[in-house]
């Protein structure tokens, strides 16, 4: 399942470089439009790389984990907002990409950092289930 999320990481990344290496070709000139167009290929490697940490950690931090699932369920969001308004091919598999990672890494997180319960009776964090 790991290396399924590093894939589905990896391809948001790519869409990504390739949104920001379009920008040129879309808007001629430095535009405010363009700008734009540029920082969401830059959001989508950015999510990529904290995705990427969260997947590579060998003990659980969890105001990570938390900055993760907030930071990929706004993207999920905003992109769903914009499916909405340009309901296009490339930007469904983009939101069909974003919504699997989403669930599969709030799902990893309760799989390889299973809650156990220590002497005392309190529920502690446990180390890396992989």
């Amino acid at each position: 399942m790991k290396k399924v999320m590093l894939i589905l990481a990896s391809v948001i990344g790519v869409i990504g470089i390739i949104h920001i290496s379009l920008t040129p070709f879309l808007y001629k000139g430095l535009t405010l439009d363009g700008l734009w167009f540029a920082c969401a290929g830059l959001a989508l490697i950015l999510l990529t790389f904290l995705n990427y940490t969260r997947l590579t950690m060998t003990e659980k931090q969890s105001q990570l984990f938390v900055l993760c699932h907030i930071a990929n369920i706004l993207t999920v969001v905003m992109i769903g907002l914009i499916l909405m308004h340009l309901f296009a091919p490339h930007v469904l598999l983009l939101f069909v990409l974003l919504v699997l990672q989403t669930i599969l890494l709030i799902r990893y997180q309760f799989v390889a950092y299973p809650s156990v319960q220590s002497e005392g009776g309190q529920e502690r964090s446990g180390k890396l289930v992989s």
